[in-house]
């Protein structure tokens, strides 16, 4: 009987155990989306204050872009 009781009971607490840890990971990976949205909008944000500055900079300066931030 009590064998039976504890059975139950570590069964209960492995499903608990699935559950949170299953919500948790479900939280981190849409944590995860959230963070690499908002890197690429302050990488485009970035992308276009440079742009910006080099058009008021004029077509002198621009020489000295990386051929990797023309690509980009």
């Amino acid at each position: 009987m009590s064998q039976n009781r504890q059975a139950a009971m570590d069964r209960y607490r492995a499903e608990s155990n699935y559950e949170v840890n299953l919500h948790a990971a479900l939280e981190l990976r849409f944590l995860h989306q959230k963070l690499n949205a908002i890197h690429q909008c302050d990488v485009a944000d970035v992308r276009q204050a440079l742009a910006r500055i080099e058009q008021r900079l004029g077509p002198e300066t621009t020489r000295f872009s990386s051929s990797a931030d023309q690509k980009a």
